[in-house]
């Protein structure tokens, strides 16, 4: 039962997970940019919140305008 069920997992997930993306090396340019920006944007989007807590979390003052001027 178990070889089944290692089976039939291994079938669904092969029919919903997309396939592994190309090597680096194998990419044009366009996926090369496209992977790396998913990748960035997936960091983002998922440890956003943890970033946001670390601050709380740390003491940081948001409201310090210390810098308020952008650097040049």
């Amino acid at each position: 039962m178990m070889k089944l069920g290692g089976r039939l997992v291994g079938q669904i997930e092969d029919a919903i997970l997309p396939p592994p993306p190309a090597a680096p090396n194998a990419m044009t340019d366009e996926e090369l940019h496209s992977a790396i920006y998913n990748i960035g944007a997936r960091l983002l989007n998922d440890l956003g919140e943890v970033v946001q807590d670390s601050f709380a979390r740390h003491g940081y003052d948001l409201n310090e305008h210390r810098l308020a001027a952008p650097s040049p």
